[in-house]
């Protein structure tokens, strides 16, 4: 998917840098959140990270982050500071974020309207990157480089 292609891309560029520093990967800021970081909407998370079976058919999916139901034009914030990556439309997720954390850790932000940020801007953690497109469902994922990993288990709902 595109998606995966521009995580890729990103992913090649930091290791690309990593090797002409010529430094070995320590904990970043960002590693040390888990558990800690702002839930990106308000509302209800109506699909969860992983592998699942719809009671109905009995398909089986999987889905690599989160989908939270909420109200159109709430807003969506990051969960942590970073730079904007991408933004834009993406085929399959609609209006879109990807913002780097620590040059390790991607948190992607589909299901957008009116964008309030573009790429290569810094944002700090709760920085409005739009609000929820007329659906109400906003996707979030998070990759440790292109690994996707369960953003429920990094963020603190309260």
């Amino acid at each position: 998917s595109e998606m995966e292609r521009i995580v890729s891309r990103l992913e090649a560029e930091r290791k690309a840098a990593s090797k002409k520093k010529k430094t070995s990967p320590a904990a970043t800021s960002f590693s040390l959140r888990t558990g800690s970081l702002p839930m990106p909407y308000r509302g209800e998370i109506i699909q969860s990270f992983g592998p699942s079976v719809d009671p109905v058919t009995n398909l089986r999916s999987y889905s690599p982050g989160i989908t939270i139901k909420g109200k159109a034009g709430t807003p969506v914030i990051a969960v942590a500071g970073g730079e904007v990556a991408y933004a834009g439309d993406l085929r399959g997720y609609g209006t879109f974020v990807i913002i780097n954390h620590d040059d390790q850790y991607y948190t992607t932000y589909a299901g957008l309207a009116a964008l309030t940020v573009g790429v290569g801007d810094r944002v700090a953690a709760r920085t409005r990157l739009g609000g929820a497109d007329q659906t109400g469902l906003v996707r979030f994922e998070l990759r440790k480089g292109g690994e996707e990993v369960d953003p429920v288990i990094w963020l603190n709902d309260e």
